[in-house]
């Protein structure tokens, strides 16, 4: 009877908890009353959360300051509450990139409200579901959507400078949620290969993302959480954590997450990555660290051997020991094996193509 109860009294905090941001929303954007919320915000699409506390947007664009000259993409803005704090804190340029077509029109009404100086651009496209064409050679059907399309009007930026061509904010959400570990990795290979959401430069991804995402995405050497999407991010990017608040700040909050957090993480391309190996090998690095970490125990150089007949012989050049574990590996350590095994004239490939190797383009 307790356990009820206090699941009851959970339900009813939570209900009142929403109808409370709503009408702090209603009192403060009188041109937007004529909208009914509270059916805007039911029918969303599963696993996708939206920030209607303004002072909680205003919290994250002061994180992320400073925004005067910067081309920002907000993915999923609901109406447009981080975009309004965005604005107010300086930013000139902000693209919403919304999923669901009945935000639309309250966010065109937000479009028409701003100042001169001010631009804002709406957008219908998911971005979980951005430049499926680079994958399978699919046609973009909305909302999924091509980065051309979506940084059409942002100005291209050299890679080696220290400015960014763009800065895509949002909350880490897909429809299927083993989407968004894939999605990840494959905005790596483009920071690689700089295409797709970096075709126009180093852009940064500063994206709020579930605890056990967070502690994976961060993790440094000698962390349990310690794994081949933290080795490659370290790789390619700098990556720094801004902001880390309860998921009941944040809508829908589910049960199961009343006493969880989400940690906002920036994520920036180097300018020169850790790793050196050709452009057309590195559709083949990510498989590469994944065998490599199969057996932590075991020791490198018999890894490297069932990777690829021989390769003992680059260990020598990398003055590595020859009873050095897996699990004794930094991430400095597997840039520098990696390198040498993709310049190495004798390495075969063939661990690519074996049973298995499939996985490598599917996740």
């Amino acid at each position: 009877m307790a356990a009820r109860w206090k699941s009851l009294s959970w339900m009813v905090k939570s209900f009142y908890s929403l109808n409370r941001t709503l009408s702090l929303y209603h009192s403060q954007n009188s041109s937007l009353v004529r909208y009914n919320y509270n059916d805007l915000y039911t029918q969303l699409k599963r696993n996708y959360k939206y920030i209607l506390d303004e002072k909680l947007a205003a919290k994250i664009a002061k994180r992320l300051e400073p925004l005067r000259d910067e081309s920002i993409v907000v993915t999923n803005p609901g109406t447009g509450v981080l975009v309004k704090a965005l604005l107010k804190a300086g930013a000139s340029h902000v693209i919403g990139l919304e999923p669901e077509r009945k935000f639309h029109l309250s966010l065109t009404d937000l479009k028409s409200e701003l100042p001169e100086g001010e631009r804002f651009e709406i957008l219908h496209g998911d971005f979980s579901k951005i430049d499926p064409h680079l994958m399978k050679k699919d046609v973009c059907i909305p909302p999924a959507i091509s980065s051309e399309d979506v940084l059409r009007s942002v100005k291209p930026q050299p890679w080696e400078s220290d400015h960014l061509a763009a800065r895509f904010i949002g909350i880490e959400a897909a429809v299927n949620p083993d989407v968004v570990h894939r999605n990840l990795l494959r905005h790596l290979g483009a920071i690689a290969a700089k295409n797709g959401i970096f075709h126009k430069g180093r852009s940064e991804l500063a994206f709020f993302f579930a605890e056990d995402r967070a502690h994976k995405i961060t993790a440094q050497f000698g962390s349990k959480y310690y794994n081949r999407q933290s080795i490659m991010l370290e790789m390619f990017c700098d990556v720094n954590i801004l902001l880390r608040e309860p998921c009941s700040m944040f809508y829908p909050v589910q049960r199961k997450e009343k006493d969880s957090f989400l940690t906002l993480v920036s994520i920036i391309p180097k300018k020169k990555p850790s790793v050196d190996i050709a452009r057309e090998d590195l559709e083949y690095l990510n498989y590469f660290i994944r065998l490599l970490l199969v057996k932590p125990k075991s020791k490198v150089l018999d890894v490297m051997e069932t990777i690829s007949p021989g390769s003992h012989t680059i260990f020598d050049e990398l003055e590595f020991a020859d009873d050095l574990t897996v699990r004794d590996l930094c991430t400095e350590q597997i840039s520098q094996l990696a390198s040498a095994f993709f310049h190495w004239r004798g390495r075969s490939l063939n661990f690519f193509y074996d049973v298995g190797s499939h996985e490598v383009r599917t996740k």
